[in-house]
């Protein structure tokens, strides 16, 4: 066996240390990103029990009332198209593709122009193209 010096065995002892160190950060990342993704999942989940309630009337409604009580997202949001015209920026965001920006960008483009007469005119709100348009066309209404 080979006999390591004192100082040797100190910057082992440091390098281990630096280690267990490094891999302690990773899985606490690991961690807090698997919770992100969790809440989530649940939220999802639960949006999905939202509608399968209002089409399947023997489903249980526990979900639908707990979710009401705590947050914004209502089972006739989730339901029922959203009218761009009156909706304000987290009823926008139940709109499948339409995340806070998207949303205000429309709010803002509503406030300078007026109501939308079509919804093809949603082109117009900066970020929002046809793509878009195209996938969140059944979700919508200007009625």
């Amino acid at each position: 066996m080979m006999q390591l010096t004192r100082q040797e065995q100190l910057v082992i002892l440091v390098l281990l240390g630096a280690l267990i160190f490094g891999l302690g950060i990773e899985q606490y990342k690991k961690t807090k990103q698997q919770q992100k993704w969790q809440t989530q999942y649940f939220n999802k989940y639960e949006q999905f029990q939202i509608i399968s309630a209002s089409v399947l009337p023997d489903t249980n409604l526990a979900t639908v009332n707990r979710l009401n009580s705590n947050a914004a997202i209502t089972k006739s949001s989730l339901v029922n198209k959203i009218n761009i015209n009156t909706a304000n920026v987290q009823e926008l965001q139940l709109i499948p593709h339409i995340g806070p920006v998207l949303a205000q960008n429309i709010i803002d483009y509503r406030t300078q122009n007026g109501p939308f007469k079509t919804i093809e005119e949603l082109v117009k709100v900066k970020r929002i193209g046809q793509k878009t348009l195209n996938k969140i066309k059944m979700s919508i209404t200007i009625e």
